[in-house]
């Protein structure tokens, strides 16, 4: 066991799950996350750069491969006293990292990756490359135009002859001598002809309700749109899936490991088969290569945090 200025080391490197040396107190683990986001993930490697100081009074940039959605927050480089804390002089081995980390909502993480707004483009690419999804795309399209015409057309057809219906003229005033009986003039004349005879369909420009109807979408037209667009959905999966998408900033030997097709198990249908007729495929981040965490918390990136010292 030895001693050294704690102003004169010029780089710490912490470890997960490692122990630091002790010769006073006990030992502490070299990497200690405070913070609700440390449950998502906590990075392998942490190394600390001195920035300048005097006794204990030391300043350090800490940095290490994050997750997108995760940040460094405060940090302290803690080490133990030669004679005590307040020592300026700590042991050697016996300097510890306590860091928070900070969770960006999805919102915020949007403005500054590149990948979202490749995203379109990438999705239109692979649309006109592949003329079979392109053509499915396309009729899937003209089906739904299709059933939208036909359906307001109707709306506006049922409106039109409902306001261009004709109402029936009142009836021509009696003379006052002539009624209902073929004798004499009646002390009480009517003032109405006969009712006219009843008809369900009293004019000929209206048209019956069969006829105004139009054409209506029904359950197959229905079942074929959900066909063509469950078709295109799963082409489209299934070529994301296939292809290798080299995320920027990534080196050679970690997009063979991390973006590696793993095979998943299919849906099983009550009978016992698969609904898409085999297992999905699906890129997920491997966690024995960078410390990489969840695929839903982003890509690794580096990310920085600053802070000071404390002598224990």
């Amino acid at each position: 066991m030895s001693r050294i200025a704690l102003a004169r080391i010029p780089s710490l490197t912490f470890y997960k799950d490692t122990l630091t040396t002790s010769r006073r107190g006990n030992a502490i683990p070299q990497l200690s996350c405070i913070g609700k986001p440390c449950r998502l993930y906590q990075p392998e490697v942490v190394r600390c750069t001195n920035l300048g100081g005097a006794g204990t009074d030391v300043d350090w940039k800490c940095e290490a491969d994050l997750p997108d959605s995760l940040r460094f927050g405060r940090v302290e480089v803690s080490c133990e006293g030669w004679d005590g804390p307040g020592d300026p002089y700590v042991l050697k081995g016996s300097c510890g990292l306590e860091y928070r980390l900070v969770e960006i909502p999805s919102g915020l993480r949007r403005g500054d990756d590149p990948a979202y707004p490749a995203r379109f483009s990438s999705w239109l690419n692979g649309l006109m490359q592949d003329p079979a999804a392109l053509f499915f795309m396309l009729l899937w399209v003209a089906a739904l135009i299709f059933i939208l015409y036909n359906a307001l057309s109707s709306c506006f057809r049922s409106r039109a002859h409902s306001s261009s219906g004709t109402t029936p003229r009142p009836p021509p005033p009696r003379r006052p001598d002539t009624g209902w009986f073929s004798g004499g003039t009646d002390p009480h004349p009517d003032t109405h002809d006969t009712p006219p005879p009843y008809s369900k369909y009293p004019s000929t420009n209206q048209a019956r309700p069969a006829e105004a109807g139009g054409w209506r979408p029904g359950f197959w037209t229905g079942a074929a749109l959900g066909w063509l667009g469950t078709s295109l959905l799963n082409r489209q999966a299934r070529q994301r899936e296939t292809e290798y998408v080299r995320v920027p900033g990534m080196y050679d030997w970690e997009a063979e490991r991390i973006l590696r097709p793993v095979r998943t198990a299919p849906v099983a249908s009550p009978s016992g088969s698969s609904w898409w007729g085999g297992a999905a495929r699906r890129r997920v981040f491997d966690n024995d290569d960078r410390g990489e965490g969840p695929s839903d918390l982003g890509r690794m990136r580096r990310s920085t945090g600053l802070g000071g010292s404390n002598v224990r």
